[in-house]
């Protein structure tokens, strides 16, 4: 198994950056080749000039990236480099899409998770609030502003909507031009975070299989 990793020497005080380098460590300890990669073509340039450090393998060899959520154009450019070389990684881009931006992957999930409405624009929150009901979680396609707390999720009502559908559709790396708009579910909680978010736990189940 091949590894490409962004983790890198430089202290860097985020959560992202510590998984990053616990998943490369974690590789290493298991004996797989770990080839480090930068973060984006600022300095290189191309994704060919990214992997000019990497060999090529004689024979397809499955490879797994580990590093920050890329732009589609980035994990495009990185997947086919190192297809040339004879790595491919685990996701084509086309299932690394559809895996990554909800409003791909939602028809899978339909009946098994809240109800959730994509918009595209501001104008299109009255029928969302209408359809769904308020209180409503609010993303992007791709990411979430939970960071930023409780109240840069959740809307109570139109004007709450409107406010943080906008604020989304200028974030470009996180929503993709999307917003999702979910019906909001009162889960089992014993406390709150500091951000006002319930605590609870969360599992994550990652399947891997080629037929």
């Amino acid at each position: 198994m091949i590894v490409l990793s962004e983790s890198t020497e430089q202290i860097e005080a985020s959560a992202s950056a510590s998984e990053n380098k616990l998943m490369t460590e974690a590789a290493q300890l298991l004996g797989c080749q770990v080839y480090h990669i930068p973060r984006d073509f600022e300095r290189c340039s191309t994704a060919e000039n990214a992997l000019w450090h990497i060999p090529n393998y004689p024979t397809i060899t499955a490879g797994i990236w580990i590093g920050y959520i890329p732009e589609l154009e980035h994990y495009k450019a990185i997947y086919h480099a190192a297809l040339n070389k004879g790595i491919k990684l685990l996701n084509t881009p086309l299932e690394h899409q559809t895996a990554l931006e909800f409003d791909l992957f939602y028809p899978h999930l339909k009946g098994l998770t809240p109800d959730s409405l994509v918009i595209t624009s501001t104008t299109e929150c009255i029928e969302a609030g209408e359809l769904l009901g308020f209180p409503l979680f609010v993303k992007g396609a791709v990411q979430s502003r939970k960071m930023q707390g409780w109240e840069s999720c959740v809307a109570n009502n139109h004007e709450e909507l409107v406010k943080l559908t906008e604020l989304l559709l200028k974030l470009k790396y996180g929503s993709r031009g999307r917003v999702i708009v979910r019906k909001l579910v009162k889960l089992r909680h014993k406390c709150l975070a500091p951000n006002g978010f319930p605590m609870g736990r969360e599992f994550r189940c990652f399947i891997y299989s080629r037929f």
